[in-house]
């Protein structure tokens, strides 16, 4: 709670030589969301900051980044920073509609922020618009990039569209928004393909990436909470800190990070081992999307919301979100509740090859033009 970093992050101290000014801190899902899945429907909510609103009246925030979203969807900021490990950008920037991209792999310099699982976690842009996405990304990607160069209207003419419909489609209601996005990639130009996503043999078991990620949080989440010198240092320090003042602490319990740790059968998972379950389920990811688009010769792949996210965020492939308007009909993704209500905004998904941030904005751009789906919320 009272805890203040010695220094700034790098990509803090980039948005301040900039000339950026900091507002404050986005409230979040505490600890990346591992800590608890309540109160439903889940997201934004932290024993510090409490529970994000979504401004659009609709019961789910998305996280982890819930208030990064929540702040410039109702207009407090014109551009937050938010980080992800599995869809933590994407999900809130899609239920709030507004834009959000998780960079390639490296893009982003990670030091400074509080990980859950190295391997997958990066910080990105949150913003009403592609074009102020692309200008924060240039700026804390920290290379000095101009992404905004990128950034045609014509951008999807001419090219290859992978639409991952097998798992988009398997939930209720997605087919609706789906078509939408479907006819305005057609309007900007692009051809469409089927791309189905076959599954390596690791990624099969359905408990695979949710493994990898217990013990992220033992190795990583815990490690860099261990180097600041504090008074918790492993995780059973931190379970037992909890439970020392529940109601202060987790008011909403602890029961995902106990339900997270049960995957590793109450062992340990060594630091060697760890890295070798990374290496495994990254290059599997990076087979599956690289033979998507190999197999239809597409340049950039389609989904709804975070569908994909763990399978680009293992790749460390980027991905941006780009609003799709509201839904008008039951659906969204199976276990989510409150995302299957009319109403609540939807977000297309486009994921890139990696390195290629600058095309993947490019694209985005001339999606958004074709669209303009984006939906103001209504505020008192």
């Amino acid at each position: 709670l009272d805890r203040m970093a010695a220094q700034d992050a790098p990509l803090v101290a980039q948005l301040r030589a900039a000339g950026a000014v900091i507002l404050g801190k986005a409230n979040l899902s505490e600890f990346a969301g591992v800590i608890t899945d309540q109160p439903l429907p889940g997201g934004g909510f932290s024993a510090v900051g409490g529970q994000a609103i979504n401004p659009h009246g609709v019961p789910v925030t998305g996280g982890s980044s819930a208030g990064s979203a929540v702040g410039v969807a109702a207009g407090l900021t014109m551009l937050s920073v938010g980080t992800e490990t599995s869809g933590s950008l994407l999900s809130p920037a899609a239920w709030n509609s507004v834009v959000a991209m998780k960079p390639s792999r490296g893009v982003v310099d990670g030091r400074g922020i509080v990980p859950l699982l190295r391997n997958n976690d990066s910080a990105g842009p949150v913003a009403r618009s592609v074009t102020d996405a692309a200008l924060l990304l240039g700026v804390i990607g920290g290379r000095n990039d101009d992404y905004r160069a990128a950034l045609k209207a014509d951008a999807l003419d001419g090219v290859t569209v992978g639409l991952l419909n097998q798992l988009v489609l398997m939930a209720e209601g997605n087919a609706a928004p789906l078509q939408t996005a479907a006819t305005t990639l057609q309007m900007a130009g692009a051809r469409l393909r089927p791309a189905p996503l076959l599954h390596t043999p690791d990624w099969a078991d359905p408990l695979a990436f949710l493994r990898l990620l217990a013990a992220g949080i033992r190795h990583d989440m815990m490690g860099y909470v261990a180097s600041l010198g504090l008074s918790v240092r492993t995780l059973e320090d931190l379970m037992a800190y909890n439970q020392a003042q529940p109601q202060r602490r987790i008011p909403f319990g602890q029961e995902q990070l106990t339900r997270l740790l049960s995957l590793t059968g109450n062992t340990t998972v060594s630091a060697a081992d760890f890295a070798a379950q990374a290496r495994s389920l990254t290059q599997q990811a990076a087979a599956m999307l690289d033979a998507a688009f190999a197999k239809t010769g597409a340049q950039v792949l389609v989904s709804l919301d975070n569908e994909h996210s763990s399978y680009y965020a293992t790749a460390g492939y980027p991905a941006v979100t780009v609003p799709l308007g509201v839904r008008s009909q039951p659906g969204g993704q199976p276990g989510q509740m409150g995302v299957s209500q009319p109403g609540v905004p939807v977000g297309v998904t486009l994921i890139g090859k990696p390195g290629e941030d600058a095309r993947l904005l490019g694209y985005a751009y001339a999606f958004e033009q074709a669209s303009r789906l984006r939906v103001d919320p209504r505020l008192r």
